[in-house]
């Protein structure tokens, strides 16, 4: 008689379905393919390597490879808890955040990973601002958003925050700044916005007279050199 399928743990760095990764030290950098919700999972090794584990526990068999760091991207990075009218409540910032951050820290260009997986930087926004201290974040759905990726609030402060995981050819232009501003002005309640991208801004948008009478009170612009020297200083707050 088969045995039930136990529950999965939640504490497990589970990959979320769909994910790919890359198997490291290999000479052909094989991508493996997790076809199942809670296939495989992420373990954080002691000496800073990573490895992805697959526990078939209706066969027995439990096999496992190591990951190329990007690996990171291909798990939550926060829990999400209750349910508001804008999205979900980000309860817990999980172990991936500082281990992301550590990435970027070491490899310049590891923020451009965010372009294969649009919907992890969403998260890892969410959890850089939880991070810094915010007492409300609120990850927003995936589409029907109104313009709003992020939810941050804290006494006195609120704001409604995009993310543009964008590769380094690709700049945030003036018509995506200008929407941000009718998102701010359309909101319900008293807000500031931002954008935060892993690239950087058209010419003349942070240096214009366009928006000079946002910046930086209603609007916060933040290109991927501001953004990795911001994950710098949350990282060594949290030493």
């Amino acid at each position: 008689m088969r045995q039930s399928k136990k529950e999965h743990d939640p504490d497990r760095l589970w990959l979320n379905k769909g994910a790919t990764f890359t198997v490291a030290n290999c000479s052909l950098g094989l991508p493996r393919f997790n076809s199942h919700a809670n296939g495989w999972f992420l373990n954080i090794l002691p000496d800073g390597r990573y490895e992805v584990v697959y526990d078939d526990e209706q066969n027995n068999q439990c096999f496992g490879a190591m990951a190329t760091p990007s690996v990171l991207l291909q798990t939550d990075v926060v829990t999400l808890g209750e349910k508001t009218e804008d999205g979900e409540i980000v309860k817990s910032v999980r172990r991936t955040w500082p281990e992301i951050v550590k990435q970027v820290q070491r490899r310049r260009d590891f923020l451009f990973e965010f372009t294969k997986v649009s919907r992890a930087f969403e998260m890892f926004l969410a959890a850089t601002y939880r991070m810094d201290g915010f007492d409300e974040v609120i990850l927003t759905p995936r589409s029907n958003d109104r313009g709003r990726d992020v939810i941050a609030s804290k006494t006195g402060r609120r704001i409604l925050e995009q993310a543009k995981a964008y590769k380094a050819t690709r700049l945030v232009s003036h018509n995506e700044v200008r929407e941000m501003i009718g998102v701010i002005a359309m909101d319900d309640k008293p807000s500031s916005g931002a954008i935060t991208t892993t690239s950087d801004f058209a010419p003349t948008v942070c240096t214009g007279d366009a928006y000079a009478k946002f910046i930086p009170d209603k609007l916060e612009l933040r290109n991927g050199t501001q953004l990795r020297a911001w994950l710098v200083s949350l990282a060594a707050q949290a030493v």
